[in-house]
């Protein structure tokens, strides 16, 4: 989601073993890959993602029952070995939450002698103490529309 050239919010796909084909191969699979690729393709999956347990999969929390401080591993789904890893998070947890990764990693501005790194700025927005809620205008007899 965009609020003109600012980023408020990524996109996330929530993905199921069946999905993957059940996510049931071992070692070295050509199914996997070909598994993958059209999981890609149905879901217009970025390259890179990162993935965690998905929604409930980790236990009550306070926050809408997410678990949102279980840090996200980042995966490259046009490699083997991130796409294994995909496969055996899914495996594990039933359920993943893939949030597209943004920038890209050749886009990460905060750069080291050794490489790129990437991080996310969060922040808890809420209203002051005793602020109300506003009031409706009515203009011309009609209250505004409603986003719903």
């Amino acid at each position: 989601m965009r609020l003109g050239r600012c980023i408020v919010q990524r996109r996330t796909w929530t993905v199921a073993p069946d999905e993957l084909d059940g996510a049931h191969f071992k070692g070295v699979d050509v199914r996997l890959l070909a598994a993958a690729e059209r999981l890609r393709s149905r879901r217009d999956l970025p390259r890179w993602v990162f993935i965690r347990p998905g929604p409930g999969r980790l236990g009550p929390t306070k926050l809408v029952g997410r678990h949102k401080d279980h840090k996200p591993v980042l995966v490259d789904l046009e490699s083997y070995l991130g796409i294994d890893i995909l496969s055996s998070w899914i495996r594990k947890h039933g359920e993943i939450e893939m949030i597209e990764m943004l920038p890209r990693p050749s886009e990460l501005w905060w750069r080291e002698s050794d490489g790129r790194y990437c991080h996310e700025i969060r922040a808890l927005v809420t209203p002051p103490r005793g602020a109300t809620q506003p009031t409706e205008q009515v203009v011309d007899g009609e209250a505004p529309p409603r986003c719903r």
